[in-house]
């Protein structure tokens, strides 16, 4: 009798000790969860303050840095965003293109097409000058731009290119 009760103490401590370990692990497993999810609320309201709506009438702008294109921090808000030629003339003074880079003068038409006669420098390198039309032509998409057509004249405004882009033109930049 005695054994036999020495057996069933050693029995209730192992299954006190299986509870003890069982109840660790599933406060363990709680803890981590709760943590995992108050991570996740934090980086969605982190996301959701990032991701706010424009207000009508206001455009994320970009520019040229040296190996790529990038958005400007804030956003551009137009003073007539009802009128396009108005607002191409003036995202096209507000736009930061390179100094040697100069846009002289667009026109739009009715299919929905912007054409710029644009002069540059002889010291713009060809990257410089990519990226820089990247930049312009990712500036006019925001305004719901067809195609935008760069020619480029030199100083007497003769053409000396043309090309057309679209918003998939510059794919990488």
């Amino acid at each position: 009798m005695r054994k036999q009760q020495i057996d069933n103490r050693i029995k209730k401590r192992k299954m006190l000790r299986k509870l003890i370990v069982t109840m660790s692990v599933l406060t363990g497993a709680i803890v981590g969860l709760t943590a995992c999810a108050i991570a996740s609320q934090t980086n969605s309201s982190e996301a959701t303050t990032e991701a706010v709506q424009p207000t009508a009438g206001s455009l994320q702008l970009y520019h040229a840095t040296e190996d790529g294109v990038e958005k400007d921090e804030t956003l551009y808000q137009l003073k007539q965003p009802d009128n396009l030629t108005a607002t191409i003339e003036e995202l096209i003074e507000v736009m930061s293109i390179d100094e040697q880079i100069s846009i002289e003068r667009f026109d739009n038409d009715e299919a929905g097409n912007v054409i710029l006669y644009v002069t540059r420098e002889a010291g713009v390198t060809q990257e410089c000058w990519l990226l820089n039309q990247a930049a312009i032509v990712k500036n006019l998409e925001e305004l719901s731009i067809n195609d935008v057509i760069v020619v480029l004249v030199d100083e007497s405004g003769n053409e000396i290119s043309r090309a057309t882009y679209t918003d998939a033109s510059f794919y990488y930049y």
